[in-house]
């Protein structure tokens, strides 16, 4: 998947996109079943955008999985992904919450 401009080598998920979702939804406050449902309520659909641009800079799903997975077509969430991946860069205070949140979901269960 080249969306955020890199190719994946043969990594190896760490953990499943349902680890990877549940996960997500402690850490950001979010419930799953928000998610995936039907509500195009733009904090939902920022959250959507989120865990799919983690999901895919992390190697665990591509963004038709993705799509399938969160009932969202697939060219949808990528131009989500990409505007992510554009705030990444240009704005700092939104690179800082992806690494607190991917700190944090990257966390050994306690």
């Amino acid at each position: 998947e080249r969306v955020t401009g890199k190719a994946r080598v043969n990594e190896r998920p760490s953990m499943s996109l349902r680890q990877f979702t549940r996960r997500y939804c402690k850490v950001c406050l979010v419930k799953q079943a928000e998610l995936v449902g039907s509500s195009r309520a733009r904090t939902l659909s920022e959250q959507r955008a989120m865990l799919a641009w983690l999901a895919v800079e992390h190697g665990l799903a591509n963004l038709v999985e993705l799509g399938s997975y969160l009932h969202r077509d697939a060219t949808t969430l990528s131009r989500a992904v990409q505007k992510i991946d554009t705030k990444r860069k240009t704005n700092r205070r939104v690179a800082r919450r992806i690494r607190e949140i991917i700190n944090a979901i990257m966390q050994p269960d306690r």
